[in-house]
């Protein structure tokens, strides 16, 4: 589960959350593919993180998510970063429309291209970089 809940409370707060399960292939997703076929994790687990945070956001009237895709710096150049940053966090922000999340609780999606990397040193590190994150405001 989101380790959300328990923040919860009064004062308005913005929480940034990697899903590392919500991760993508190098290049991926093409044009025509869709969340599960260019993600590189296990659809099971990615598909109930997306579920859990649908659940958070009917749970909590007041929560709201930003959407954000990010690439690897050697996956891509440039605007070809950006396009593929923004279908990364398209996709995500559309299964959570069509799964039952209000528009009026969700922003984005946003592509950042290769800003903010994980780390690009490793193999490992260029993986986590080809990510979704969400940032939650309370």
């Amino acid at each position: 589960m989101l380790p959300l809940a328990a923040s919860l409370g009064t004062e308005t707060a913005a929480v940034s959350i990697s899903l590392h399960n919500i991760e993508f292939k190098a290049g991926h997703p093409t044009t025509n593919e869709t969340l599960f076929e260019g993600s590189s994790g296990n659809s099971e687990v990615v598909e109930q993180l997306l579920q859990e945070a649908v659940d958070f956001l009917n749970r909590f009237s007041a929560a709201h998510i930003t959407v954000h895709g990010f690439t690897d710096l050697h996956e891509c150049a440039n605007s070809a970063c950006d396009a593929l940053s923004l279908r990364r966090a398209t996709l995500v922000y559309e299964w959570l429309l069509q799964h039952g999340a209000a528009s009026s609780q969700l922003s984005g999606p946003a592509g950042h291209g290769s800003m903010s990397p994980i780390d690009n040193e490793s193999d490992e590190g260029r993986q986590r970089n080809r990510r979704v994150e969400f940032e939650f405001g309370l």
